[in-house]
């Protein structure tokens, strides 16, 4: 019987990100990454959201943010971060953080309504 040989780019101990899929980067890299700055993946993290037909075209200035490359913030502290960035008082703080639709049946808000929502 023939030895198996990995694929090709495959390097034995670690991995050659080059050869990996995009699925493959966000379940060994990214995932593992947001989950451990707090994130719950079940509950805050979504994948793959369709929100536009075309580019995204950014005007004005980037204002670059210096954090360590593949670091991710803590949901309180990048609540923080937009609270202070858009001028949230305390007391805008109750209505904007209740939520949009409740809805009794427990139904999710279909696509559109979660893209208007957000």
């Amino acid at each position: 019987m023939e030895e198996m040989k990995p694929p090709s780019g495959y390097q034995t101990g670690s991995m050659n990100k080059k050869v990996l899929s995009e699925t493959d980067i966000c379940s060994k890299f990214i995932t593992p990454a947001v989950t451990s700055a707090g994130w719950d993946e079940m509950a805050q993290v979504r994948r793959e959201v369709f929100f536009t037909k075309g580019r995204i075209i950014v005007r004005g200035k980037l204002v670059p943010v210096a954090r360590p490359r593949g670091a991710f913030l803590a949901p309180a502290q990048l609540w923080a971060s937009h609270r202070v960035w858009k001028g949230v008082a305390p007391e805008q703080e109750a209505v904007i953080l209740q939520n949009y639709q409740e809805n009794a049946g427990g139904e999710e808000p279909r696509d559109y309504q979660q893209i208007a929502i957000n």
